[in-house]
């Protein structure tokens, strides 16, 4: 048997041998847990940006240690798609958040970035004499190794694993998309789907977990959970909320969503249209790839989002002469020739971060 210092400078070898092997963090997770004397350990990755959102919040309290169930701990998804890597010595366990008896769990951030908060964890067995220090010695040493590798790494590797099975890279797609667990845990969300949180009450992130008006997930999830592999249809209901006041204005949301395959179970992919969160071209684009101008781009915006020369002359103040010039010119710098052609082109430009605001006017 190795002794600790071996064991030690093992668990560095496999911590840095991740560079050129990314897999290998499940045996990082095994190094470590042999080396502090932990029944389980994971690492776990939790997307920030759902901290921000309006209706919920998803964190977790660094070096805080807990008395309880790793499902009960707030902010660590408990479904088992949720963690990037771990390792676990009681095979009788099941799959992370549902071990048989609770024990003692510690956490610790091992990077941090503008949208990732990468985590190690760590659950000993109750009782054990390890739990009677504040926190293995050795921990200390390899928690900036831990940090080091990660940070040499593609963070977006962290985020993007083959966990989930044949499902597109949702930061890729103009329209918003979240992929839910069938209980309802929000596990991945695009930049779009952020945007449309802000901007409409009929679907919200509360404490990790999706909510639709009406409580409309849980129908989602159902019908999700009884296809499963046996379709991949697309079904669609409409949310509606009168506003304030208002009761002959509105909110309307359409909800797409059907079943997808992930590892070692299934989720629900959930996309969206909101009529006040059209899709939007990416202005900086246009005018890189196309020279368009900024007020050409102005109208190439609006053309993507279904208005016609006039109403876009309504809409910015401009003479309708002005903007089938600048349409013409357009046509001209796309070597396109028809409005339809136009859009075509637009709807299929290379995606983008989505903007705070609509674009000017």
């Amino acid at each position: 048997m190795l002794s600790e210092s071996n064991q030690y400078d093992h668990a560095v070898n496999v911590i840095y041998e991740t560079l050129t092997h990314p897999r290998g963090w499940h045996a990082v997770c095994a190094a470590i847990a042999g080396l502090i004397g932990a029944r389980a350990v994971w690492i776990t990755v939790s997307d920030k940006r759902l901290a921000k959102l309006p209706s919920g919040s998803f964190g977790y309290p660094e070096n805080k240690d807990y008395l309880t169930a790793p499902e009960d701990i707030p902010g660590i998804a408990h479904d088992p798609i949720e963690s990037f890597a771990r390792f676990e010595s009681d095979q009788k366990s099941t799959d992370f958040g549902h071990i048989s008896a609770p024990g003692h769990v510690s956490s610790r951030h091992i990077l941090e970035t503008g949208e990732l908060l990468i985590t190690l964890v760590c659950e000993f067995e109750s009782g054990s004499d390890t739990i009677a220090q504040p926190e293995p010695p050795w921990l200390d040493r390899l928690m900036p190794h831990l940090s080091r590798a990660a940070q040499l790494q593609d963070a977006g590797y962290f985020a993007t694993p083959g966990r989930v099975a044949r499902v597109p890279f949702l930061d890729e797609w103009r329209q918003p998309a979240i992929l839910v667990a069938l209980n309802a845990t929000v596990l991945r969300f695009n930049d779009a789907a952020a945007q449309m949180l802000t901007r409409t009450r009929l679907v919200q992130v509360i404490d990790g977990l999706l909510e639709l008006q009406g409580a409309q997930q849980s129908r989602i999830l159902e019908e999700c959970r009884a296809a499963e592999d046996e379709t991949k249809a697309y079904r669609m209901l409409r949310l509606t909320e009168e506003h304030d006041g208002e009761s002959a204005s509105q909110d309307a949301l359409y909800v797409f969503y059907h079943p997808v395959a992930v590892d070692r179970g299934h989720a629900a992919l959930i996309t969206f249209y909101h009529p006040d969160s059209p899709p939007l071209v990416d202005a900086d684009l246009l005018a890189t790839a196309f020279d368009l101008t900024p007020a050409e781009c102005r109208v190439a915006c609006h053309i993507a989002e279904g208005r016609t020369p006039k109403e876009i002359a309504g809409k910015t103040g401009v003479q309708h002469d002005t903007v089938r010039k600048q349409l013409q010119a357009i046509y001209q710098k796309t070597a396109t020739n028809r409005q339809v052609d136009l859009i075509r082109l637009l709807l299929n430009l290379p995606a983008h971060p989505v903007p705070d605001s609509p674009p000017p006017g």
